[in-house]
């Protein structure tokens, strides 16, 4: 999979979970990919929501393990009010969609062959 991009993006506050927590953002978005069509028989879309700039004490965080979102059978998929973490002050957000291949022959593909693209994104300054 490759030339992952994402358009069509539209933010908009989340509803408040009601334990306190910051309430977050909904993320609404198209992803487009090339890949030849005749050899899968479609595609999983995961994505992964960290936030970013590693953990507290200045290392890297853990990897998070990807979160499927759908299957898709041709090369677009549009993702509506997934729901993403709110940017810290002064920290970027992050969000990266997976694209991972099911070819007809039904084996795995390894995930560093699938495509993929992240998003970062902040708080506006007020």
């Amino acid at each position: 999979v490759q030339a992952v991009t994402v358009s069509h993006v539209r933010w908009r506050p989340a509803t408040s979970d009601g334990e306190g927590g910051r309430a977050g953002l909904q993320l609404s978005c198209t992803l487009h990919w090339a890949y030849l069509l005749p050899r899968v028989r479609g595609f999983r879309i995961h994505c992964c929501r960290g936030t970013g700039g590693g953990a507290p004490g200045g290392g890297p965080s853990e990897p998070e393990k990807p979160t499927l979102l759908g299957l898709a059978f041709v090369n677009r998929y549009r993702i509506v009010d997934l729901v993403v973490a709110a940017a810290e002050p002064g920290r970027d957000g992050r969000v990266e969609f997976l694209v991972e291949p099911v070819p007809k022959e039904g084996f795995l593909v390894p995930r560093a062959q699938w495509g993929r693209a992240a998003m970062l994104y902040s708080t506006p300054r007020t």
